[in-house]
């Protein structure tokens, strides 16, 4: 295919099929042939990250938020990749980025509470968890949250019930 659309399509549909170098091919061809693609670069970094191509996958991720700053979801993943990769202060970064880019966003808010979490600082960790919870996560997520708070200490769990609105620190 001779369209970088077409291309970032096929690529799609080979990685759906389990055909991982086959669609990262597809992917940078649309790449090549649309710079500007931020979506193919994200599907890519997705793609990489699946394959243990971590610092291929962060670069990847980096290009999709320097084309497209507002697009939260580029934050995400390359938040939660370099914490695969043990970097955690770039990983707060990125997620507080996401959040702070759509701070309605219950899926940045999870993960940005889960790092925090695993941080020890849990009257945030708890308060982010709440605030998810007022945005309509879907069901598998809301789950994920729910199984979270409940993990929580109560004295945290209590204390975040009295607090101000989840998102004003972020």
């Amino acid at each position: 295919t001779s369209s970088a659309v077409g291309c970032w399509h096929l690529a799609n549909q080979k990685a759906k099929a389990g055909h991982a170098q086959e669609a990262e091919a597809l992917y940078t061809k649309a790449i090549k042939l649309n710079p500007a693609m931020f979506q193919a670069y994200f599907n890519r970094g997705l793609l990489r990250r699946g394959m243990g191509n971590q610092s291929g996958a962060v670069e990847d991720f980096e290009s999709t938020v320097r084309i497209s700053p507002t697009f939260r979801g580029g934050f995400v993943q390359k938040g939660l990749t370099h914490d695969l990769m043990g970097n955690r202060a770039q990983a707060r970064q990125d997620l507080e980025q996401a959040a702070k880019a759509d701070p309605r966003d219950p899926e940045a808010l999870y993960y940005l509470a889960r790092l925090l979490e695993n941080a020890n600082e849990l009257a945030r960790a708890a308060k982010l968890y709440q605030g998810a919870l007022g945005f309509r996560p879907k069901p598998e997520l809301r789950k994920l949250i729910m199984d979270r708070i409940a993990g929580l200490p109560a004295t945290i769990k209590s204390d975040t019930k009295k607090s101000s609105s989840p998102t004003n620190d972020l």
